[in-house]
């Protein structure tokens, strides 16, 4: 057993003299992995563990895209036999047996990018004496980029970027898209989303956008879709030929088409007749009292002449039914002259007026309005809306006082030239009003026309709407409407006021003194026709209301009227009469003689 343990311990020391003995220690070496053509590139070389080293050696290996530029020894020492053909150098006789740190630093050129890496590595053995306690190559991978790149054409990398590469050295250059302004591929309408492609004005890339539905529509012509009939309005409707959305539209009652007066019962002396029309569309029918004819005196007698104020009297049998009978007189009135101030008005304070009868010496009195200052120069320091007051300033031209005026809630739309006046409160805050001009083309005003055909010849066509807070609002007391009288219109104007059942009412208006705008008071906006009239419907206008009433005038005026138009046929036939008789006897003579 002896003899074989010291043979094992004979083995194991020849092995151990025969291993080297390699510290433990690294070797790093440090610098850039890239640089461009023509650039130096520097590396140092950096060592730990090997602090008993009396002699170390390097060996650089790089390929033929590098050339050497210098090769220094960072330690004291002597550089021997450093080799530029071989790159090899060994640096002997440390002062100092530290080796540790920067070693050795080495500079390189590079001459030519390509696409492909280049290896530069040092070989770095330390040594103690004959023996090696470090052998390491650390290595570095160096890529050589062109200084001025030649690149190939953009191609797309992915939806945000595009890239290109140098076709020298492999460089890759990203960046984002460019977009142009973008073209419709397909067009969004009412029903269906849009398309819109834009293209990179660089890489040619392409992208697609969806564009919202639009809120135009393709309306086809309005069509009549329930019609209106004389009392009850109709529907037009239009509809959009691309997504089928339909519009309805209100249109005016047609109002009645009636027919002539046709008597039914004939009136007497004393009583009454009446008269019927109906109308063609829907069978609708009115009726309407026809004054009785009066008594046709033949020989009338006044037994009483009429004074201003009292009636007179006159009696006669009638040549129509034989009864004897009186008749009433009509009062003739006063006639008075002009109004004379008898207290003549002030800035603010009403006078009183007179006028006295030219008959009777009977007379009458009335107030006046106080005048009103008449600015010099008025100032409007406060425009006036329709729910608001204005408000001016000035020096009265009459009694010098400087003083305010309100000026009273108003509206003038400009393109229409209709004007609005409302007492303060009318209207709410912020209340705007629309006026429209409706014409022939607009199935409304066709309506209107049939409407008012019994009413008036020529009229314009307006409607107004309020509105507050995005609703339709009325008015809560009295408006004056002003509106503009057509050129060739003269001064027998009529304001409608037209309702949504085809009737209509006549308003009580006021023509200015230079009939260029007449004035009604309304409690209620909507539609209002300016009617030109003629004797025939100023007669009817006279005679008959809205619903085709009558004005039936009192017996005694029927009375003498009849009595008047009877005198007069009465003296025309007698003049026949005698002058048939003077001729006969003149004829007769000439025979004779």
């Amino acid at each position: 057993m002896k003899k074989v343990l010291s043979l094992l311990f004979c083995v194991c020391f020849m092995l151990a003299l025969c291993v080297p003995a390699y510290a433990a220690g690294t070797a790093t070496l440090n610098g850039n992995t890239s640089t461009t053509d023509g650039s130096t590139i520097e590396y140092i070389l950096n060592v730990s563990g090997c602090g008993d080293a009396t002699s170390v050696a390097v060996a650089v290996s790089f390929d033929d895209a590098f050339e050497l530029v210098s090769a220094t020894w960072l330690k004291n020492g002597s550089l021997n036999r450093f080799d530029s053909a071989t790159n090899k150098g060994v640096l002997g006789g440390l002062s100092s047996p530290n080796i540790n740190g920067d070693v050795f630093k080495l500079v390189l050129k590079a001459k030519t990018a390509s696409a492909n890496a280049h290896t530069v590595s040092v070989n770095f053995i330390a040594r103690n004496g004959s023996d090696d306690i470090m052998n390491v190559t650390p290595t570095k991978t160096v890529k050589i980029v062109c200084s001025s790149h030649n690149y190939s054409a953009y191609t797309k990398l992915n939806n945000s970027q595009h890239q290109r590469t140098c076709t020298a050295c492999g460089y890759v250059e990203k960046a984002g898209h460019t977009w142009n302004g973008g073209a419709v591929v397909k067009a969004a309408t009412c029903k269906e989303t849009g398309t819109k492609e834009y293209t990179c004005t660089v890489c040619g890339a392409k992208k697609q956008e969806t564009v919202a539905k639009t809120d135009h529509h393709t309306w086809d012509g309005w069509n009549v879709t329930k019609q209106p009939t004389c009392t009850a309005s109709g529907t037009t409707t239009r509809t959009c030929s691309v997504c089928g959305k339909t519009e309805n539209q209100a249109v005016n009652a047609t109002g009645h088409s009636m027919g002539s007066w046709t008597q039914t019962k004939a009136p007497t002396c004393t009583e009454k007749g009446e008269e019927k029309r109906s109308c063609g569309k829907c069978g609708h029918f009115e009726t309407r009292a026809v004054n009785a004819l009066g008594h046709n005196f033949s020989h009338p007698t006044v037994t009483k002449e009429p004074t201003c104020t009292e009636t007179g009297v006159e009696s006669g049998k009638c040549s129509r039914c034989g009864q004897m009978t009186t008749n009433t007189i009509k009062a003739k009135g006063h006639k008075f002259g002009a109004w004379a101030d008898g207290k003549a008005a002030t800035c603010t304070a009403g006078g009183t007026q007179e006028r006295k009868c030219t008959v009777c010496d009977a007379t009458e009195s009335r107030d006046t309005k106080a005048l009103g200052h008449d600015f010099e120069n008025p100032t409007i320091v406060k425009e006036a809306t329709i729910s608001s007051t204005g408000l001016k300033e000035g020096k009265c031209k009459r009694c010098g006082e400087a003083t305010k005026e309100i000026i009273p809630c108003s509206f003038k739309d400009e393109t229409t030239g209709v004007q609005f006046e409302a007492s303060e409160g009318a209207f709410a805050a912020g209340t705007e009003l629309k006026v429209e001009e409706i014409t022939g083309d607009n199935p409304t005003f066709a309506s209107a026309e049939n409407v008012l055909k019994d009413a008036c010849g020529e009229f314009r066509l307006y409607t107004v709407a309020a509105t507050a807070n995005n609703a339709a609002v009325q008015p809560t007391g009295a408006v004056t409407v002003t509106l503009p009288v057509p050129d060739g219109f003269g001064k027998d104007v009529a304001v409608f006021c037209l309702a949504s059942d085809g009737t209509y009412t006549k308003a009580e208006s006021s023509l200015s003194a230079d009939g260029k705008t007449v004035s009604v008071s309304v409690t209620a906006l909507g539609s209002f026709a300016v009617g030109k009239q003629d004797a025939q419907t100023e007669n009817g206008d006279n005679n008959t209301d809205v619903n085709g009433n009558v004005d039936t005038p009192d017996d005694g005026a029927a009375s003498q009227k009849s009595g008047t138009v009877t005198y007069i046929i009465l003296a025309v036939a007698a003049l026949l009469v005698i002058g048939g008789v003077v001729a006969w006897i003149v004829i007769k003579k000439k025979k004779t003689a």
